[in-house]
């Protein structure tokens, strides 16, 4: 496949999340037409092995989206992942996740299918 990548200059979310005691970041920069393109996560101390697992796991996912794979693709690839941390959230939508990874999924699902 064929990587399309995002103008220059483009528009982004950014939601601030938590998952148990685990606060992070998504920021999803939007292609013009509002189609996700590409995803960073900033979670933890900088440096850390969580915040290079994030920082890595974006840069894939990232490539994943300007390859031509959905949002609702990846969704149904990586939903449901279990491990730690796992717990409650504070988003109304999303009130009990099994992983950061299943929060992401679910959280781009709410965000983006409306």
């Amino acid at each position: 496949m064929k990587r399309e990548r995002l103008p220059t200059t483009r528009s982004s979310v950014t939601h601030r999340g938590q998952v148990a005691s685990t606060r992070f970041y998504l920021t999803i920069g939007l292609y013009d037409d509002g189609r996700p393109g590409e995803l960073f996560i900033v979670i933890g101390k900088e440096g850390s092995t969580v915040a290079g697992w994030a920082d890595s796991f974006g840069i894939a996912i990232s490539m994943l989206l300007q390859s031509g794979w959905s949002h609702k693709e990846l969704a149904t690839k990586f939903r449901g992942s279990q491990f730690e941390p796992r717990g409650y959230t504070q988003h109304p939508d999303l009130q009990e996740v099994s992983s950061i990874v299943d929060y992401i999924f679910r959280w781009m699902e709410v965000q983006f299918d409306r």
